[in-house]
């Protein structure tokens, strides 16, 4: 297997290299001393469309693919910034990928662009207690509904929930796990309640959905739409 890059992905690398140049390691170290988000690249990679790299250009998006996506998230992570600038974006990069696939043509239109454009942001909360990482072993249920799914369930270890509007999470809609019952996808909206941990603690990753709504797409068995943890919503 060749692994040599092609002037265009050495065009990319070098290209987001020049771009995180402009946040030295003074700022990353500024962002660690307070413990906050890095608003002011994460805005600037929504500016410059890296976002966007692998999502189709009908919905914003760069019309490339995820090899280039991960040779920008590698020059991003080999930057100063390091994990700390790729948990950032990583999200929108590869998170909106089940969406784009799966979802409905208006869904797609009404979800990607904002995340692209950095009017929303999404965390990505897929580890569960029992589960880990283990896909096969999700117990956070999407539960077919009129119009829609309610999504009940326990998701951990959240990448960048603080400064999060949206969670892209993945229920199953299946009623137990099993090695051939695979979790749907789901976009949900993510509004601290009185009883979310996050409300609790500023810097908690750990959320409990109960009575979510959620919108099917045009994919059988997956949901797609709108909840808050620990608070029932209606589907929007």
């Amino acid at each position: 297997m060749d692994f040599t890059l092609t002037d265009d992905q050495r065009g990319i690398r070098d290209a987001v290299l020049e771009h995180c140049s402009r946040f030295p390691d003074e700022y990353w170290l500024q962002r660690d001393h307070e413990g906050v988000f890095p608003h002011d690249f994460h805005r600037s990679m929504a500016e410059s469309g890296w976002l966007g790299v692998a999502v189709p250009e009908d919905v914003g998006g760069g019309g490339l693919g995820i090899t280039e996506a991960a040779i920008m998230m590698q020059a991003v992570a080999e930057s100063g910034g390091g994990m700390t600038a790729a948990s950032s974006v990583h999200g929108p990069v590869f998170g909106m990928q089940p969406v784009n696939l799966f979802g409905t043509a208006e869904q797609r239109r009404r979800m990607i662009p904002p995340v692209l454009t950095g009017e929303h942001r999404i965390c990505f909360a897929v580890t569960e207690p029992d589960a880990g990482l283990d896909t096969t072993r999700l117990r956070t249920r999407a539960e077919r509904r009129d119009g829609g799914y309610l999504v009940n369930g326990e998701k951990i270890w959240i990448s960048v929930p603080t400064p999060s509007g949206r969670a892209r999470t993945a229920p199953r809609t299946a009623s137990t796990p099993s090695p051939t019952s695979w979790p749907a996808a789901c976009a949900c909206s993510r509004r601290p309640s009185p009883e979310s941990p996050r409300s609790r603690r500023s810097r908690a990753t750990s959320a409990t959905w109960t009575g979510c709504a959620g919108e099917p797409n045009g994919s059988a068995g997956t949901a797609t739409g709108g909840c808050s943890p620990s608070t029932p919503t209606r589907s929007r």
